[in-house]
Parts: structure tokens; C-alpha cells; sequence
């Protein structure tokens, strides 16, 4: 039997392989995987953070919410509790305050709405129901200035469902949307080019993240299961890879930054791990483990290579918001003031100045926070 090394998981000493798909030909090229924990980033994690609650939109103050995105200028955009048991996406910062989509034009007419994504430009990718349409089907939408509904355009004519989640400082937003047949594919939008489908190996797939030269990060379907895609930038030759992992049948990239470097899980023997991926060498290692717990996710990689995720034990309860700094993982807990009354459960996002948002427990119910370094 392995014995792990302290603070490494168990996964870190087995070897994996890479499967490279360029283009739509599917050419495969092997390669190894670093077995070694990864060291992410240089900068220290600050020992402190100060804790802002996003709050809600119902006028009671009372109910619960999530921050999702946030920009270079910690503008940041999310979903909350409003008035009449909806759900309405809210953009927040700390001199503003929270805006909310609905009374303030960013609306497709109906009552629900989701913030995901939002660039320096204060330009939001997000979802939203129409007036016609029902709560529990959504349309992507591109917001600055007005609202574009990206729902049914090009190649997506005919689904129900689409969602963008995210958009680079270039206005180039990404997502997923649902095709005939109840599909959901990946996409890629820009007010120059409309919606362009991702390519995939025939199956569905959706994309999660985008940096400043527009390349894509996501899962896309295969054939002996669902894996890790990263797909190249518009002024790139279409190509796409797909991250295969020995024993493991699903993983996904979750974050991607300026360098190209890659975040996400992969699961193998039905435990979710962390990973990190280098393109430029074709190699990826697995992120250190919290002690105490058995899984992680990376959600997010800044320009400073800091990687914020989750970790947890065996059970939802035991989520901790952790962040990645060199061969360390911290649990965002263990940074915040004393007595805050916050339990952080998830670190969804980050900034270049090492602001991070995400969801915690606070006075019994969850809430979006904003840490910012002290």
C-alpha cells in the first residue's frame, strides 16, 4: 500500500498520460504527467484577509447568495435572494454596493438571472429566463453596453438552455448551450462573430473559462468518458485538447490564465482530485491535499499562478475554501479575523491582486464573500 507523503495526496506519486486531439482530426499523442506535488505559485499567502458579505436583494436583508466572478477593480458579479422567491443576479463592489440586474436593465424580461462572469469593461457574461420562458430554463447573455440573448443563435437554434460564464477584457465570452436533442455543446461569442460553436469529438461538452488571448477551458465528451478540454484562441488554428488521465474516466479544467496554465479536478477511484497543467510542456501534477481531507477542486489560477479551490472530507458538511501557494494548501479559514462568524465553503474566483470570492456559512445561512488581502 502507498503511504502518501505529509500534506501530498495519495494520487501524486502515480504516472498519467495526455491525450492530445488537434483540430477535428483526433490525433492522439502520449506523454507523461509530472508525478510530483506542483508548486503554483511565488507569492506568499497573506496571513490575513479582510471579509466583505455580498449580502442579498430581498429588502429584509435576509435569504442567501453566491459571488461568482470578480475583475481587476474587485467589481463582482453573482446571484442572490430577491423579493418574491426569485433568484436575480446582482453586480457588487465595495464603494456601490450591490446592483441589482433586474431594476437595472440587465434583463431578458423575466424574474430570474445569474451573474458568472465580468471583465474590466464591467461587461458581464451571465443567464437569464425570458418573460415567456420558465424559471428553470435559462438563456446566455452578453451585457455592455445593452443585453444580447445568445440564446437559439447560430448553431444553437432550437435548444432550451444556454449559459455563458465567463469574458475576457477583449469582450469575448464563453459558455455552454443546448442543441435538438437536449445536448448542451461549448461555445464561444464575440460581437464581431456572433456564437461559434467549440469543436468536439462528436459529443457534448461546455466551457468554463477564458483568458486574455481568448483561449478556452472546459470538459468535452469521449468516448470512454468525460474529460478536460482546452480549446485554442480566435487568432489561433482551430484546435482543441483533451486531458486524459490514467484510472480516471472524468476530470475537467475549471481556470486558466494569461500563461496558459491550466486548473481542475480529475476523479480517480471515486475521489475527486486538484491538478494544475502545464501546456508548454504537455505535463500536469496533482495539487496538495488539505490534511484532514480527501478531495479537492481548483476553480481559479490568477496571473500570479495563485490557485483557489475546495477541499472536503467525505461528506458536503466538511467543505473548506482552501487557496494553493507554492507545495502549500491553506484553508481560507485559518486567514480570516477572529471571531468573523463566517465558515468559507467555497473559493469560486480570484484577481491578480489576490482578491478571491466565492460561498460560506454565515449566521446559518450561505452567502457570497469577497476576501481581500490585509
Amino acid at each position: 500500500m502507498d503511504t502518501p507523503q505529509s500534506g501530498v495526496s495519495r494520487l501524486s506519486r502515480r504516472q498519467f498520460k495526455l491525450r492530445v486531439a488537434t483540430g477535428l482530426t483526433g490525433v492522439a499523442i502520449a506523454s507523461s504527467f509530472l508525478t510530483s506535488p506542483e508548486r503554483p505559485a511565488d507569492a506568499a499567502i497573506p496571513q490575513r484577509y479582510r471579509i466583505a458579505d455580498v449580502g442579498t436583494l430581498r429588502t429584509d436583508g435576509e435569504g442567501t447568495s453566491t459571488a461568482l466572478g470578480i475583475n481587476a477593480n474587485g467589481f463582482v458579479v453573482g446571484v442572490a435572494d430577491a423579493d418574491g422567491g426569485t433568484r436575480v443576479g446582482f453586480r457588487w463592489d465595495q464603494a456601490g454596493g450591490r446592483l441589482n440586474f433586474r431594476t437595472n436593465s440587465v434583463t431578458l424580461g423575466g424574474s430570474h438571472s445569474t451573474g458568472w462572469g465580468i471583465n474590466d469593461g464591467l461587461q458581464i457574461a451571465g443567464e437569464a429566463n425570458t418573460a415567456d420562458v420558465p424559471s428553470q430554463f435559462s438563456h446566455a447573455f452578453f451585457f455592455g453596453p445593452g443585453m444580447v440573448d445568445l440564446n437559439g443563435q447560430g448553431p444553437f437554434n432550437g435548444g432550451q438552455n444556454s449559459r455563458a460564464v465567463a469574458i475576457n477584457n477583449s469582450g469575448i465570452a464563453c459558455g455552454a448551450a443546448q442543441i435538438q436533442g437536449g445536448q448542451f455543446r461549448p461555445f464561444r461569442y464575440s460581437s464581431s462573430t456572433g456564437v461559434q460553436a467549440l469543436p468536439t469529438l462528436g459529443g457534448g461538452g461546455r466551457a468554463n473559462a477564458i483568458n486574455a488571448a481568448g483561449r478556452i477551458v472546459g470538459l468535452a465528451d469521449v468516448p470512454n468518458g468525460t474529460h478536460a478540454a482546452i480549446w485554442s484562441g480566435p487568432s489561433e488554428p482551430t484546435s482543441f485538447i483533451i486531458l486524459t488521465f490514467t484510472r480516471s474516466v472524468l476530470s475537467e479544467a475549471f481556470g486558466i490564465n494569461d500563461a496558459g496554465l491550466v486548473v481542475g479536478a480529475r476523479k480517480v477511484s471515486g475521489a475527486w482530485g486538484a491538478y494544475l497543467f502545464r501546456p508548454t510542456t504537455n505535463r500536469a501534477s496533482p495539487l496538495a491535499t488539505l490534511s484532514g481531507t480527501r478531495e479537492s477542486w481548483a476553480f481559479d489560477i490568477n496571473n500570479r499562478s495563485q490557485v483557489v479551490g475546495m477541499a472536503q472530507a467525505r461528506s458536503a458538511t466538511t467543505r473548506r475554501a482552501v487557496i494553493w501557494e507554492g507545495n502549500r494548501v491553506v484553508d481560507l479559514n485559518s486567514r480570516l479575523p477572529n471571531n468573523s462568524g463566517w465558515r468559507l465553503i467555497r473559493a469560486v474566483a480570484l484577481n491578480d491582486a489576490g482578491q478571491i470570492v466565492g460561498e460560506g456559512i454565515r449566521l446559518g445561512r450561505l452567502r457570497g464573500f469577497v476576501l481581500t488581502p490585509q
